[in-house]
């Protein structure tokens, strides 16, 4: 798995540079997803288009993941600056273009068995 952060960690600064920048992004397991993680954003340039954002996110990770890397990604989501949950996380945890790993906590939620966060900011300035 630490192959497939790395390269989200560069996937990150990237999207960064080219959209804007992120109030996350995230890999969650979610306990009882079968080994498979999500991939988490929350971005100003995300809350006005999700489905634009998924779609743009999705296309990098394409690009930057191989084939076998993609199988192990559930989903692409997308968390609006709204969420109460945003607010909880960043509390708990502040990076930007780092890596913080996490074991069993609850996030959105969701109980969550496995977490690296790459970015959790705030503001996103």
């Amino acid at each position: 798995m630490r192959e497939i952060v790395d390269k989200l960690q560069k996937l990150e600064l990237e999207i960064a540079r080219e959209k804007g920048p992120l109030r996350l992004f995230a890999l969650f397991q979610r306990q009882g997803g079968f080994g498979l993680w999500d991939v988490v954003v929350s971005a100003p340039w995300a809350d006005k288009n999700e489905a634009a954002a998924i779609k743009y996110v999705a296309k990098k990770m394409r690009k930057a993941l191989r084939p076998k890397d993609m199988e192990r990604i559930s989903c692409i989501a997308i968390v609006v600056r709204k969420n109460p949950g945003l607010d909880e996380l960043q509390r708990r945890v502040q990076v930007k273009h780092g890596l913080v790993e996490i074991q069993n906590v609850s996030f959105f939620e969701k109980s969550i068995e496995h977490a690296y966060i790459i970015t959790s900011q705030k503001r996103a300035a």
